[in-house]
């Protein structure tokens, strides 16, 4: 629920980003606008990568630590994490809201929106700023999930082929997770550890691309809760087939995909 909330956000935000790029950039909503734009932009994006660090945690306790999970796992460490999560991911994104991020281009009667920010405060104040959003919003927590998810892999592989499907798609959630977050954010890493426009060439055109793909997290984010829950799956497909989801039980729920499956196939063919 909190990684569907983070994806909202994303699709809220979406809109007047859209209309800015389709105007040419050119920002028609104003400087309050853009500031409260980009910080859910960057919100969802960390705070995406601390919950799917929590979800890593979670998981490296009930199946690397199964006895100690059961004094450790429950609502109180789920609410912990996930109120972690979202007060760190607005902790990081509050600097982007308290400078001024609209800038009309010389020469022109573009106003861009974050795109262009003066030298002196990227020195001074965005340096700063991005290095905590990159290290304490990304690399960390992909730093955790590659131990924890390293350890759990390690686990379910020495329990045998029984638990095939779990393994890939834990490997999966790793992999994608590493591959969107990573690339923006070396990217800032790198713009930022000197911003003079002549030292590193044309990071712009790179950035955006890498940015647009850290958002397509939201997109494969269904996929992996199709997959990873037999209750999610039963519930869709009886939306598609307009047949009843099936009963609580693992049986019951694994009769019904196949029925369901068996009945949407015929009535797509």
């Amino acid at each position: 629920m909190n990684l569907a909330a983070a994806d909202l956000l994303l699709a809220l935000v979406l809109p007047p980003r859209l209309a800015y790029h389709l105007r040419g950039q050119r920002w028609p909503f104003g400087e309050a606008a853009c500031r409260v734009a980009t910080a859910a932009l960057y919100g969802h994006m960390y705070g995406s990568a601390l919950l799917l660090a929590a979800v890593s945690l979670d998981r490296y306790l009930a199946l690397v630590h199964p006895l100690r999970a059961r004094t450790l796992r429950g609502h109180r460490l789920t609410t912990g994490l996930c109120a972690t999560a979202w007060l760190t991911a607005a902790a990081l994104a509050l600097p982007l809201t308290l400078q001024r991020q609209t800038f009309r281009l010389a020469g022109s009667d573009r106003v861009l929106c974050h795109d262009v920010l003066p030298l002196s405060t990227q020195a001074s104040y965005w340096r700063p700023a991005f290095t905590c959003l990159a290290i304490l919003g990304c690399f960390l927590p992909l730093l955790t999930m590659v131990l924890c998810y390293g350890a759990t892999l390690r686990a379910l592989a020495a329990s045998g082929r029984r638990y095939g499907h779990a393994l890939t798609l834990t490997a999966l959630v790793l992999a994608s997770a590493v591959a969107f977050f990573t690339p923006s954010n070396a990217l800032l890493l790198l713009h930022y550890s000197n911003p003079s426009p002549e030292v590193w060439g044309d990071l712009y055109g790179v950035y955006v691309p890498s940015l647009a793909l850290s958002t397509l997290n939201s997109c494969v984010d269904p996929f992996l809760y199709y997959y990873a829950s037999d209750e999610f799956g039963d519930k869709v497909q009886a939306v598609l087939c307009r047949q009843p989801s099936g009963s609580s039980t693992s049986k019951a729920s694994g009769e019904a995909r196949s029925r369901g499956t068996a009945i949407c196939s015929s009535t797509l063919l």
